[in-house]
């Protein structure tokens, strides 16, 4: 089973390899293509669930190839015309994993992008600042953490690196620092960590407290270590207090609050699994990265995979369930954009409208097909506009490929599980884009999940994955639903 997921994942990427022209010229390109070609068969990998070292060594070299020039080659593909209107999503999509693997947060990646943006930046003008930005070493920063709660013992370990609440209100004074916004509280702890950029600087040391909380927690019985709730840099110039990013920021399942699910009712056994899918999710909230990939994991099998079956089912069902959604979700997002203008349609999207929810799904898809909806503002809207219309104009065929974007995302959560607990593989290069992605996808899945459960006519989530397959496999044929309405 174990080989069986490695063979899919390379058989994935190879796909996605071919297309990228960042990897270099084709020869490249069909060269590491040819190189997963061998990997993605039983026989090109172990019982431990990895490429053959022969192999793996070879790709290895490869990638240390690419990686200086990747963002020069999409720049140079575009300056030669050479990438299509249907591989810019493939591009952005690209450039930002790149991005976010060589170590900058989302955070200082979205504030650039924007900054860019209302500078009047040109593509090339980005890309030329994105391959410096890659191309800079890495700073060292000094990460003050004050704590609200903090065992002696940790104290004692941590040695120099603790500081009294008075020693830290000291330092962070001669580093022109206000005093912490927090409650005065038990002493904080000094972090020093090499990383691209501030921001990422404060993920970094995020990870680290969540991996300090999990250790006291079976180290010290009945105590626990609670950060205050922010942190500051020490730069030597003016700093800011900036609050610990949550790291469920991107995990919501709005159908609890929307049927009033809050309070947990009487188990019964219907309810059940989704109670325990809402627990496992959580965990994201409180564990470091492995424990999350097997508690997420946990999340999707217990609601749709059957006894027996090898776990990509319940990835597949998942991945059906979230494609059906698709839709429906990006016109849901830009009603909510629209319906606060009250120029727009008169009013008819926005909260006093008598239409129903479907009502004005239908009628935004139509001003969209007829390009009727401006959208200059906002060219992250636009983007959702665009996607959109693309799906009305060849639903079968794009949406095959959206749900393949979610079958590979849900694949590996489920290939990274089986490293980790079968393969005791804890060095996965592959689970910060893992981590990166999945979490918010299985949050929009399990909110499906909920949605249709809580009907009159309540369907299971077995019976959700089997209609959202139906419906997709539909698409494009006669008497077939319009694709925002696949799961209505």
């Amino acid at each position: 089973m174990r080989t069986e997921g490695l063979v899919y994942v390379t058989a994935s990427t190879r796909e996605i390899v071919l297309r990228d022209v960042g990897l270099g010229t084709r020869q490249v390109r069909e060269q590491i293509a040819e190189i997963l070609g061998r990997g993605a068969t039983k026989a090109g990998a172990n019982n431990s669930g990895v490429v053959d070292l022969s192999i793996a060594g070879s790709l290895e070299q490869l990638v240390r190839r690419c990686e200086n020039g990747y963002i020069r080659n999409w720049k140079e593909a575009f300056e030669r015309g050479e990438v299509s209107d249907g591989e810019v999503e493939l591009c952005a999509r690209s450039l930002v994993a790149h991005l976010l693997d060589a170590g900058f947060s989302r955070d200082h990646l979205h504030g650039w992008l924007l900054a860019s943006r209302d500078q009047g930046k040109s593509l090339g003008q980005l890309l030329d600042k994105a391959d410096e930005m890659c191309r800079r070493a890495t700073v060292s920063y000094e990460v003050i953490v004050p704590f609200a709660s903090l065992p002696q013992e940790l104290a004692t370990a941590a040695g120099e690196r603790f500081l009294t609440w008075d020693e830290m209100v000291e330092r962070v004074e001669k580093d022109k620092t206000s005093q912490p916004p927090d409650r005065k509280g038990a002493g904080a702890l000094l972090f020093t960590v090499e990383a691209r950029e501030p921001k990422a600087a404060v993920e970094i040391v995020e990870v680290e407290l969540r991996r300090i909380s999990a250790r006291v927690a079976i180290g010290l019985a009945a105590k626990k270590a609670t950060p205050s709730g922010h942190v500051t840099i020490l730069s030597g110039k003016r700093g800011k207090w900036i609050p610990l990013p949550p790291r469920s920021a991107n995990i919501l399942v709005s159908s609890i609050t929307r049927y009033k699910l809050l309070l947990p009712a009487a188990r019964t056994p219907e309810t059940t699994p989704l109670d325990d899918a809402f627990e496992l999710l959580a965990a994201v909230e409180t564990s470091t990265s492995w424990a999350s990939v097997a508690a997420i994991w946990a999340a999707v099998e217990g609601l749709l995979a059957r006894a027996g079956e090898a776990g990509a089912e319940a990835a597949d069902r998942m991945a059906a369930v979230v494609a059906g959604g698709f839709v429906r979700a990006e016109l849901t997002q830009l009603i909510e954009v629209l319906g606060v203008r009250e120029d727009f349609l008169e009013g008819r999207l926005g909260p006093a409208s008598e239409l129903t929810q479907l009502q004005k799904l239908d009628l935004l898809l139509a001003e969209i097909e007829q390009d009727r909806v401006d959208f200059t503002e906002s060219p992250a809207d636009a983007a959702a506009a665009a996607r959109v219309k693309s799906i009305s104009v060849d639903p079968a065929g794009v949406m095959i490929r959206v749900k393949g974007y979610y079958q590979d995302a849900f694949r590996r959560l489920f290939n990274q599980r089986n490293l980790l607990l079968h393969g005791g593989r804890f060095d996965s290069v592959a689970l910060p884009a893992t981590m990166r992605t999945t979490p918010p996808l299985v949050a929009a899945g399990i909110d499906r999940l909920v949605h249709a459960a809580m009907q009159e006519q309540g369907t299971s989530p077995f019976g959700l994955a089997a209609r959202a397959k139906n419906e997709l496999s539909l698409l494009g044929k006669p008497g077939a639903r319009a694709v925002h309405r696949l799961l209505d």
